[in-house]
């Protein structure tokens, strides 16, 4: 690859707007910013409502592919991401996969047989790998498949120590936390506080605010 070229992604995510995920979500916000140094970003995502199999978002060329919906509907998913991706393959040097899930897993094998670098981001501890851990059939399987990948991205401490416990190669993890957009997320002074409640109509005691799935994972009910 030419060095003064600019670095070009596909980027694959399970879930993509309009299905939202924080993966999703994760994805665009750093594409977004990765543009602003030149770095190019193409989309892949699963979808079977029907959408257009070619889209764009927010500037982002999106291509969606078929997920099968019966018992083993994976290999399906393999299948249409490996048409998908080789269709792509002069327009990519990299595959950063959202995710390292059994599904996402994938990415390893179809990057090598593409001749590309991949990258897969470990979003959620003792969820990502846990058929690893757990030494099931397709926690084999997905090993073998991550094994090919050249990379594995944790967000934590936690996920980075997970890696090291599983039979995975340590030295392809690396640490880095999700960032923070401080120009967007900046917290109010008392006076915009207290015009926040006003215009909110919000009650003056302490709040506390969730965001995010009802989901068991997430510990709602702490």
């Amino acid at each position: 690859m030419n060095m003064s070229s600019p670095v070009r992604v596909c980027a694959f995510s399970h879930y993509f707007p309009p299905h939202f995920s924080g993966a999703g979500l994760y994805a665009i916000t750093l594409a977004k910013e990765f543009a602003k140094k030149g770095v190019q970003f193409i989309f892949v995502t699963v979808d079977n409502s029907g959408l257009p199999r070619l889209d764009e978002y927010q500037g982002f060329e999106v291509h969606r592919v078929a997920e099968g919906q019966m018992k083993h509907g994976e290999f399906t998913l393999w299948w249409n991401l490996g048409n998908a991706l080789y269709s792509l393959r002069d327009r990519f040097d990299i595959i950063h996969a959202f995710g390292s899930t059994y599904r996402n897993s994938a990415i390893g094998p179809i990057s090598k047989f593409l001749g590309k670098k991949s990258l897969t981001t470990v979003s959620m501890a003792h969820n990502d790998l846990y058929p690893i851990a757990m030494g099931t059939g397709a926690g084999k399987l997905q090993r073998h498949f991550l094994s090919c990948v050249d990379r594995y991205v944790s967000l934590s401490h936690q996920i980075t120590d997970e890696i090291h416990s599983l039979p995975l190669a340590p030295n392809k993890a690396i640490e880095i936390p999700q960032g923070v957009d401080h120009h967007r997320f900046t917290p109010a002074n008392q006076t915009e506080k207290a015009a926040l409640r006003r215009q909110l109509q919000l009650p003056e005691t302490p709040l506390a605010l969730y965001v995010g799935v009802f989901d068991s994972r997430k510990n709602v009910r702490w």
